[in-house]
């Protein structure tokens, strides 16, 4: 009986994906709520990742991920291409992603995103608000004070849009 269960409950973390330290995520979704620290490295296109109420969220993931971290002190992510980023209400959200990338840090101290070519970046009531973009990249800082970095030339400021032609 007890074994029995045992595989069960296996099956059941390889399913719906594990996610705390050290967390490994193999399916499309993968959620972690009131845990100490948690880490998803997730190995399938098309991810999506859930954290909040944690004390950091540390990710990973293919291309078409999506990224959601809320209420964490430390929320970072590596992703590849098209991936859609949304950190709220938290300390610091450093971010990695490739060609077009949707960011959104909101309500933090320090938002930092290094982007692809044709990504959006979006900051909004941040204490700094870092933005490197490898190719053309749009950001959106309306309360003005965002650092923009572009690949090529000097960023293009507008009415609370910054771009890079790439």
């Amino acid at each position: 009986m007890t074994r029995w269960l045992l595989c069960l409950l296996a099956l059941a973390g390889a399913a719906f994906g594990a996610c705390a330290a050290p967390g490994y995520c193999d399916g499309p979704t993968c959620a972690c709520f009131d845990e100490p620290s948690c880490a998803v490295d997730c190995e399938v296109e098309g991810c999506a990742i859930e954290c909040a109420s944690t004390d950091e969220c540390l990710a990973s993931c293919l291309d078409g991920c999506s990224y959601a971290c809320h209420d964490t002190p430390r929320c970072e992510i590596d992703c590849g291409a098209d991936c859609t980023i949304d950190c709220r209400q938290h300390s610091s959200c450093a971010a990695r992603c490739g060609p077009r990338c949707d960011y959104t840090c909101e309500s933090a101290s320090a938002c930092q995103v290094t982007v692809g070519d044709g990504s959006v970046a979006r900051c909004s009531m941040f204490g700094s608000c870092d933005v490197t973009c490898t190719g053309a990249c749009a950001v959106e800082c309306p309360q003005g004070g965002c650092q923009v970095h572009c690949a090529v030339g000097a960023p293009i400021i507008g009415d609370g849009v910054i771009d890079c032609a790439g």
